[in-house]
């Protein structure tokens, strides 16, 4: 079905979908002004890249283990790990409804498996930043 295609009741079903995505996302920080869609799909690929190194600039995202506190006590680490994967799962669950739900966003599909398969990884914090790249394009595909 397609978004054009929805009831009053399902159009407001899907809105407060994104909402609480929104909700969820800005609870991990990220930055959720609005932005023109060039400027975050460039930014989103140059964050995508900068994954993994250390050329990044200090930052939550360019913070280490050992500044974060991980490494050191094992319970600690489970815990975080274990946090960071039940969100990335919550968030990413969500999107695949969404996206299988309107097809009207199938632009976002691949976004959404790029999160799907970082999560299947166990790159958590990776899928959590996809699925972020995916809220937003599906975001922009619900106001269309």
């Amino acid at each position: 079905m397609s978004l054009s295609q929805l009831s009053a009741e399902q159009r407001k079903e899907v809105e407060m979908d994104l909402a609480t995505l929104e909700s969820e996302f800005g609870d991990l920080g990220f930055d959720l002004m609005s932005t023109d869609d060039k400027s975050a799909d460039a930014f989103s690929e140059l964050d995508a890249e900068l994954a993994g190194t250390d050329l990044a600039p200090m930052g939550v995202s360019g913070m280490s283990y050992d500044m974060m506190g991980l490494g050191a006590d094992p319970e600690v680490d489970a815990f975080f790990f274990s946090f960071i994967a039940s969100k990335a799962k919550k968030l990413i669950q969500t999107l695949v409804k969404l996206v299988k739900r309107y097809g009207d966003c199938v632009q976002c599909v691949s976004k959404v498996t790029k999160a799907v398969a970082l999560f299947k990884q166990k790159k958590y914090a990776a899928a959590i930043k996809a699925a972020y790249d995916a809220f937003r394009c599906i975001q922009k595909c619900a106001k269309d």
